[in-house]
């Protein structure tokens, strides 16, 4: 079973994504594997050849401002980008199957599930939302950004309401309950789910 943990930046869905690996359950972080297919070789021409050779320093690391500022204002460019590496994400994490084969269920993170159409991939979806106030702070705190650079990037994802509805379990992750109560109900409703197979309504938690 493939269940696909999703949110919005700043909703904190990584930090769910941990609690399920450290319960002992393979977890892809397709965000943070995104970042290495940059340095693949032909994914690698390919960005150049889209954004330019500024989008690498000259000691060969991702030139991040730069990525940012070109794809978060050309939309063309960020479907480009997004195409280029979901691809690659896809065949990277077919290869994680493959090594995880006998795991009963395998996670799967990935910030994009509904932008990138990938939700059929996923057997369950659990969405991690937070208030928009609150995850401005996060993202402020993780990444140093301004808050107009950061609605810039939200906007270009869909709003949690539009998510809610088309995944099976929602957290909310507001900082006011534990996360590990809400994932611990969820995994037991997953593990119950995949032994009969029958299909349950969204959950709010």
């Amino acid at each position: 079973m493939i269940v696909c943990i999703t949110g919005g930046i700043g909703s904190g869905k990584t930090i769910v994504a941990k609690i399920f690996e450290v319960l002992g359950y393979p977890v892809y972080y397709s965000d943070e594997r995104a970042k290495a297919m940059y340095y693949l070789t032909d994914i690698k021409q390919k960005v150049i050849d889209y954004l330019g050779n500024n989008a690498y320093t000259p000691d060969g690391q991702i030139n991040k401002p730069y990525i940012a500022q070109k794809i978060f204002s050309d939309n063309d460019l960020l479907q480009k980008i997004n195409t280029l590496i979901h691809t690659a994400v896809h065949k990277d994490f077919e290869e994680f199957k493959k090594k995880h084969s006998n795991a009963p269920i395998i996670f799967k993170e990935s910030a994009l599930v509904f932008e990138a159409n990938i939700q059929s991939t996923c057997d369950k979806i659990i969405l991690v939302t937070a208030p928009e106030k609150l995850k401005i702070e996060r993202i402020k705190k993780r990444d140093n950004l301004d808050e107009q650079s950061i609605l810039q990037r939200m906007q270009k994802q869909w709003s949690d309401d539009k998510k809610i509805v088309l995944s099976d379990y929602v957290i909310v992750n507001d900082e006011t309950e534990p996360l590990l109560p809400k994932v611990l109900k969820i995994l037991e409703e997953i593990k119950i789910e995949r032994n009969s197979n029958n299909s349950k309504p969204t959950n709010s938690l």
